[in-house]
């Protein structure tokens, strides 16, 4: 028999939050693109809390303001690139 997962489990949670996060990005794709077109972006709990020119610029910008856990980094493309 298999067993059912652990729905609640700490793994699974953070899971279900990046997907939240991912949903938040498509529901605000246009203005996104608008305002960080060509940025790397880091989003967490459905804001962009971080904006660099690089990932590595992204990485060290979060460490900077000691923000460790930051759920989604996104490189924003230009506008061109809208979502058909």
């Amino acid at each position: 028999m298999i067993e059912e997962p652990d729905r609640n489990h700490p793994y699974r949670l953070e899971l279900y939050k990046i997907l939240e996060e991912r949903e938040w990005l498509d529901r605000n794709y246009e203005e996104i693109i608008g305002k960080y077109a060509r940025k790397w972006i880091g989003i967490h709990d459905g804001e962009v809390i971080a904006i660099a020119d690089t990932s590595d610029a992204l990485r060290q910008e979060l460490a900077n303001r000691r923000m460790s856990h930051c759920r989604m980094t996104f490189l924003v493309p230009s506008a061109a690139h809208k979502l058909v």
